[in-house]
Formats: C-alpha cells, structure tokens, sequence
C-alpha cells in the first residue's frame, strides 16, 4: 500500500475487515494474523480475543457503525509499518479502545 490513505473509504477490503474487527472488540487481541503484500488477511489460523473491562465499557466503539470516517493515526502507522513488513505473520496485535497498540511478529 504505497499511496498515503487517511480515510476508513478509501482502504482496501482486507484493511476494512481489519479495522472493523478492532474497532467490534474495542479491547483484546488479535493472534495469527497473516500479512502478504503488506495487507492483513484474515484466514482460519486468526484468532479474536475479546478483553472484557469489569465496571468498565465494554462493547465496539461508537465510530464502528460509520461507512466513512478519518483514520485516527495508529491506525496509519500500522498501515505504514505493515507496508514496510510486506510479509509475516503477526503473533499478537494487542488492540486498545479500537485501536492498534502493539504487535508482535515473525518476519519472512
């Protein structure tokens, strides 16, 4: 993904499931995420893991219900580190209210 994309419309497919999926647990993590051609592909070895805040709120974010919407900039950062990846496999995203906090990966 070489050309700069800074809106939730204007991504890929596989960025789309992504950012959904994020945006559905609001806190958890995601394992076994596959990333060819600098794109996640969400295939039968990812695994969702939802964390669930106790007296906290839990659910998906507000903004997951919206077709169109500015990406908040960890979401770009990973977009742009994945492109620089281009291929692995990411163990761990650890996802923090909707969005990328951390991962972890093993690079081909």
């Amino acid at each position: 993904m070489s050309e700069q994309h800074d809106h939730f419309e204007d991504l890929s497919r596989p960025w789309r499931v992504l950012i959904r999926t994020m945006q559905s647990m609001n806190y958890g993590r995601i394992e076994n995420l596959p990333i060819i051609a600098g794109e996640p592909r969400q295939d039968d070895r990812v695994t969702i893991v939802t964390e669930y805040k106790i007296g906290g709120t839990n659910g998906p974010r507000e903004d997951a219900m919206q077709d169109a919407f500015t990406l908040k900039k960890q979401v770009i950062e990973l977009i742009e580190m994945f492109a620089r990846i281009e291929n692995g496999v990411v163990h761990r995203l650890v996802v923090k209210n909707g969005l990328p906090f951390s991962f972890e990966m093993e690079e081909s």
